[in-house]
Parts: C-alpha cells; sequence; structure tokens
C-alpha cells in the first residue's frame, strides 16, 4: 500500500492519515504497513533540505533525520525501532508540513 503524504500546518497536534489536502509536491511514502524500511519517491521538491521526523504515539520523537534538497528517491532504516506498532511522521519543506501514519510490523 502506497501512503500520500499530505500538507498540513501546525505542530504535530490530532494528525489524520486520511486528510484529503491536495499538495503541489507529490511524495509518496511506502511500504505502510513497514518491517524495517521506508522508501520515499519525491516529485516536485525545490527545498534546499527536508526535515523528516517520526514520533511515537505517545508525542516522543524516535527519529529524525534530514533529507538532502533535489533527491527523488530516499531509503529509510528505521530497524532501530522495537516491536510493532503506530508512529506519526512529520516532514518539513519549507514552511509546509506533510504529516501521516506510519505502522510497523515485524
Amino acid at each position: 500500500m502506497i501512503g500520500q503524504i499530505k500538507p498540513a500546518q501546525g505542530p504535530l497536534i490530532g494528525t489524520s492519515s486520511s486528510e484529503n489536502i491536495q499538495a503541489k509536491n507529490n511524495i509518496e511514502i511506502f511500504p505502510n504497513p513497514f518491517t524495517d524500511r521506508i522508501n520515499f519517491k519525491m516529485e516536485n521538491i525545490n527545498s534546499k533540505k527536508l526535515q523528516f521526523d517520526l514520533y511515537s504515539v505517545d508525542g516522543k520523537k524516535v527519529y529524525s533525520r534530514e533529507i538532502p534538497g533535489g533527491s527523488t528517491y530516499i531509503v529509510l532504516d528505521l530497524s532501530e525501532l522495537k516491536g510493532r506498532g503506530s508512529y506519526f511522521y512529520q516532514m518539513k519543506d519549507g514552511e509546509e508540513y506533510y504529516r501521516g501514519i506510519l505502522m510497523r510490523v515485524e
């Protein structure tokens, strides 16, 4: 299943993976659910850098990475996460935020 990151505004509170907001940038994240790695496919990203943050359901930041601007395909190794569960992700592209939910399975 491929999930598309949708733009949102403000801090990471009360997000929904089913937001239906049109994005000028096309960012796909897959697979979801994932085991150890997630993939990003990005188009029309003009930022010098993207900031990717992953939060546990209790709001603790469990992973953070800066992604170079101009990247079109990135693989993130999340094998350091233990157990299965839900995580909220947030990417910041300049002033826009893209958010959603990832599920980790074993």
